[in-house]
């Protein structure tokens, strides 16, 4: 007989061996060998919804957006998945600004971070459609002239 402890939504421990889903992380591991990265597309669609619920919930006033981080949801299927439920990306400079346009992310959910905000990238890409290019506090210089329209965003970190 099979026993099986349930430890989350998407995790299991059955006969000793971790399970995701229905994929046994140790014949994974010999299958693809170590270290391999495996992700519950249910689990990650999932995660989704409920952050996304959450802001909207806690957010009455407007419309909220989910703009995670292109570098912590690098792989194009993931971000498939990502895009799928409507989620942004908020991206720094024109390596990964390129990247989400690519994979497809609706320019309108991309922010622009960092400090890598040059001529050439304000000059390149489509601001107009792109959500906007977020300015940190700290910033040393001025954005460049552009003589498109550029939407900006201010991220302010305050002491508490």
């Amino acid at each position: 007989m099979t026993t099986a402890v349930r430890v989350d939504e998407c995790l299991s421990i059955r006969e000793g061996h971790l399970w995701l889903e229905e994929c046994d992380v140790t014949e994974l591991a010999r299958r693809f060998g170590t270290p391999v990265y495996v992700v519950s597309e249910d689990q990650l669609r999932r995660n989704a919804r409920r952050i996304g619920a959450a802001f909207a919930a806690g957010w009455p006033d407007g419309e909220t957006a989910l703009l995670p981080s292109l570098k912590a949801n690098l792989s194009l299927a993931l971000r498939a998945i990502l895009n799928d439920e409507g989620l942004g990306a908020d991206t720094f400079g024109p390596g990964e600004l390129h990247a989400a346009l690519a994979a497809g992310t609706e320019p309108g959910l991309i922010s622009v971070n960092g400090s890598v905000k040059d001529a050439e990238l304000v000059g390149r890409y489509p601001f107009e459609n792109v959500w906007g290019l977020l300015v940190d506090e700290d910033i040393n210089s001025p954005l460049p002239p552009s003589e498109r329209h550029v939407t900006v965003g201010f991220r302010c970190a305050y002491d508490r």
